[in-house]
């Protein structure tokens, strides 16, 4: 029977306070504060179905399984009303040989060596330094700071953020969201976890419910745009999209950080995609107060330093470029004709992810840093509680398995040639109206 704790998602829908996993309803609610994880990624994941979150952030582990036995609903309709997952779970031939492959490679290691090493610890204390170095600098009016910061931020505290809330710095709940809170400046880590974690990473590339694929569209607001998916209609204002592709990029920073929290907060939902909910307003008061804090620091702050002029460039150029660094990692890895596949069929989950990431230079230790791990995007999407030190290790392990089941492991050679695919792929969908499927 489920408790009677009254931690639901919205008290109107009593299905908010369950979870959804293989089309069974669970009550999990006893057990929050015993996860490993932390509370956190069961309060993000409750009320809606999490069968792809699951699958992949236990990849590494049978317990979950014979644990979740304890807490599941019998005296309720199955199934989550809210979402059903698009992917084919029945059999999953290539996922579990597969895992079977990585769990071999980590088992002989020693427990939780799948979790940043002291290597890589090492080089996150050196970038994030260097990135606080930088932001002195950048106080003191240095205008070499406004290339240095913006690189070692992105080399450091971003690199902390994206591994710290994919649980991936540490087995320590406090560690991976301090490590989060690091690298906000770039993004709250309540939009990361909903636009990141359960939006894009279930769900790559599946319009409508990758909130990633709408990034760039601006249906509804006479702004210039530009569309990344065949599913998507095409707008006159498409064939601008060489200039809109650079003015966005400038802005993939400022955009999800400050300028699209107002619209999450008073739609609910992010691109109609991902529920933008919190529990309380003190979570959200928490949330607005930390966007205002970067708000005042990158945009207020210069104007007390420095003259106009020089505060204008000096509060625009280091989120501008982050942005662009930021736009160049990440689009290269997803966004091309092989990526962005049009109706796809019901498949294997794990499938899929090698079908709509693209990688390159796997096994280079200069752009695992260069990328912070982007570049070996296909282990990040099958393995995200993994640290990026140990992708090149990885991508080994899946290539061979892709050969041996027949799956496609897209690469290209190197991340020149990665962004032309992705600049091909923009023209052939957004040049003219014959574009259009």
């Amino acid at each position: 029977m489920p408790n009677d704790k009254p931690l639901v998602r919205d008290p109107n829908d009593p299905d908010s306070a369950y979870w959804f996993i293989h089309g069974k309803r669970y009550d999990l609610r006893e057990y929050m504060d015993k996860h490993p994880a932390g509370r956190l990624p069961l309060e993000l994941t409750q009320g809606r179905d999490s069968t792809e979150l699951y699958e992949s952030y236990h990849s590494l582990c049978k317990r979950p399984k014979k644990m979740l036995k304890r807490f599941e609903v019998t005296d309720a309709p199955s199934g989550c009303p809210h979402h059903k997952s698009p992917f084919n779970w029945d059999e999953t031939p290539f996922y579990d040989d597969l895992k079977s492959r990585v769990i071999a490679h980590f088992k002989a290691q020693g427990r939780h060596a799948h979790k940043t090493p002291w290597q890589g610890w090492m080089l996150h204390a050196t970038w994030t330094t260097l990135a606080v170095l930088s932001f002195a600098a950048w106080a003191l009016g240095h205008w070499w700071a406004l290339i240095t910061l913006p690189l070692f931020y992105w080399l450091g505290p971003s690199n902390m953020m994206h591994t710290g809330n994919h649980f991936a710095l540490s087995t320590k709940p406090w560690v991976n969201q301090l490590g989060g809170l690091i690298g906000a400046a770039h993004i709250a880590p309540a939009t990361w976890h909903r636009q990141h974690n359960i939006g894009h990473h279930a769900y790559t590339n599946i319009n409508g419910l990758d909130p990633d694929l709408n990034h760039f569209q601006h249906t509804e607001v006479p702004m210039p745009g530009f569309r990344l998916s065949p599913d998507q209609p095409w707008m006159g204002k498409y064939v601008w999209h060489r200039w809109a592709m650079a003015a966005q990029a400038m802005m993939t920073t400022m955009g999800p950080s400050l300028l699209n929290t107002p619209e999450y907060l008073i739609d609910g939902t992010m691109a109609k995609t991902v529920p933008y909910l919190f529990r309380s307003r003190t979570e959200v008061l928490t949330h607005v107060v930390g966007r205002l804090a970067v708000v005042g620091v990158c945009f207020v702050l210069p104007f007390f330093l420095f003259s106009p002029a020089k505060a204008a460039v000096f509060a625009f150029v280091p989120l501008a470029l982050h942005g662009l660094l930021y736009f160049a990692f990440s689009q290269v890895s997803h966004v091309n004709a092989r990526c962005v596949p049009s109706n796809a069929e019901p498949i294997e989950w794990a499938v899929h992810q090698v079908g709509t990431c693209q990688d390159y230079s796997m096994k280079s230790r200069l752009w695992n840093q260069l990328s912070i791990g982007l570049n070996n995007q296909v282990v990040h999407h099958l393995f995200p509680q993994v640290a990026p030190w140990h992708y090149p290790a990885l991508a080994e392990i899946i290539e061979q398995t892709c050969r041996d089941h027949g799956v496609d492991y897209g690469t290209s050679r190197n991340w020149l040639h990665a962004f032309q695919q992705l600049l091909d792929h923009v023209a052939g969908l957004n040049d003219a109206p014959e574009a259009t499927p």
